[in-house]
């Protein structure tokens, strides 16, 4: 896999995202992909990963643009930099970053920093024992609250 393939599939992943086609997004990631948000969270699985970019669309309205995209020479490391940009609440613009994966042509673990600027406005409490999000200590999987 050369890198040109990696970078294209993670501006693939994003343009997907700011179209919202989740659908599209899952074409592009592994059925165990492991999502890692800003450290305090983790989703393991399509599903999880779909919840919490379908909660960042619906809650904040955001899209993501300005891209700096890297790849190592073997293309299965990809590191990222974006402008996300939200609507709602009034949240504004801010930069995030978010390292990748790539393994069989399949993004398998995304790990992103919003620096805690989404987490902390989620109006959405899901109870993470029911729901599988990760506790430390626990890997998660499915529907959690990150």
């Amino acid at each position: 896999m050369s890198p040109g393939y990696s970078m294209a599939l993670i501006l693939r992943f994003y343009d997907a995202f700011n179209r919202r086609d989740f659908d599209g997004m899952t074409v592009c990631v592994g059925d165990h992909v492991e999502l890692t948000v800003d450290q305090t969270c983790r989703q393991v699985g399509k599903e999880g990963l779909l919840t919490f970019y379908e909660r960042l669309a619906r809650q904040h309205d955001a899209t993501v643009s300005d891209f700096v995209i890297m790849a190592t020479s073997s293309g299965e490391y990809v590191s990222s930099e974006v402008t996300v940009r939200c609507t709602k609440p009034e949240i504004d613009e801010f930069r995030a970053a978010a390292f990748f994966t790539v393994f069989n042509d399949d993004i398998v673990t995304i790990a992103s920093y919003f620096s805690g600027r989404l987490l902390s406005t989620d109006e959405e409490q899901i109870d993470d024992h029911k729901m599988g999000a990760a506790t430390p200590g626990h890997s998660g999987s499915g529907r959690g609250n990150c």
